[in-house]
């Protein structure tokens, strides 16, 4: 890690090169982004549980959240006429088999 002439943290990727900003001028911060990006290469299953811990945080309902839900959602958004489209689309039958499961699927479960 080091800082430029401007005072944004930057770092290099020793085996490629590569050079990247942290988009911070905050020492502490560009200290902590520094350990995130070293702790990628040290294990990628416990980034995985990491990742789960913050998506749970972030959304707690993501694991129950049906693909109905996903689908309602969907077609909310966007002009009138990709809503529309989002809504015949989303009643095709090939959809049934998922409709009410979770999308989070086994990925994220549930807080306890």
């Amino acid at each position: 890690m080091y800082q430029r002439a401007g005072g944004g943290f930057h770092i290099q990727n020793n085996q490629t090169g590569g050079q990247r900003s942290l988009g911070t001028n905050d020492k502490a911060a560009a200290q902590r982004l520094l350990e995130a990006e070293n702790q990628v290469c040290q294990s990628a299953a416990l980034n995985l549980e990491l990742g789960k811990v913050y998506l749970r945080n972030a959304d707690p309902t993501l694991a129950t959240r049906t693909w109905r839900e996903v689908m309602d959602e969907l077609s909310t958004h966007g002009k009138a006429t990709s809503q529309n489209r989002y809504q015949r689309g989303m009643k095709a039958k090939e959809f049934d088999l998922i409709r009410n499961k979770a999308a989070g699927g086994n990925l994220i479960p549930p807080l306890d």
